[in-house]
């Protein structure tokens, strides 16, 4: 398994960083959540569904109906493909899930992430077939997220920027940008424009005096900085 640990101080970087994730599953995976009530998964399967094409203001518990299910739009997804978002809280045992269809709702096209994985032992398949998300609160809206991945999803473009940026807040415009963002640390291409034009209009200031070791060896000795 890969694994990384990423600290979000508002539910903004959370979801951004969920985000991230809808960006790395493909058809066929499987994602146990696991977090205490109130701990955001329900929140974190909303920020997924953003970057899957599936309508995110449909996303809710499914406590009670056990699984809900959201069409994927998502062009690199291609056609066919569901979020199916289960709760299994009030199972049993896996048994429990025939009376839900699982089998039909959980095929090669569908990405299934399940809270309370552990009410039905072995219905995401083997341990190390499929990923888990952690969820711990930290406070009221900052989470810490261990997530781990099988080790073939590594080789996933997505898990690259998973693995080296955390989830950031744009200088500029205030939003948070998720890890595979195309325009990150900035919330879209605008945004970065803005923040080049500032420096290029000298509305930034370094803070601090240059150091020696700013230099390099020419600029030290006084002489003209190597080509």
């Amino acid at each position: 398994m890969r694994r990384i640990e990423r600290a979000c101080d508002t539910l903004e970087l959370t979801e951004a960083l969920a985000a991230a994730v809808g960006d790395l599953l493909e058809p066929g995976d499987r994602v146990a959540l696991v977090g205490e009530l109130g701990a955001g998964k329900t929140t974190f399967v909303r920020g997924m569904s953003r970057t899957l094409g599936a309508d995110e203001s449909m996303v809710s518990s499914p406590t009670f109906v056990v699984v809900n299910q959201y069409p994927c739009r998502s062009p690199r997804l291609g056609s066919g493909v569901e979020l199916v978002h289960a709760d299994l809280y009030r199972l049993t045992s896996a048994e429990d899930l025939d009376a839900v269809g699982w089998d039909r709702l959980t095929g090669p096209r569908s990405i299934v992430v399940a809270e309370w994985p552990d009410r039905a032992p072995g219905a995401l398949g083997p341990a190390g077939s499929h990923a888990q998300i952690e969820l711990v609160a930290t406070g009221e809206w900052s989470r810490v997220v261990r997530l781990a991945v099988p080790a073939r999803w590594a080789a996933r473009p997505a898990w690259a920027f998973l693995e080296s940026r955390p989830p950031t807040t744009c200088r500029v415009t205030g939003r948070a940008v998720s890890p595979t963002s195309g325009s990150s640390p900035f919330a879209d291409e605008r945004a970065r424009l803005a923040d080049l034009g500032a420096w290029f209009g000298e509305r930034y200031r370094v803070t601090r005096s240059v150091r020696e070791d700013d230099l390099d060896e020419g600029e030290k000795s006084g002489g003209e900085k190597p080509v």
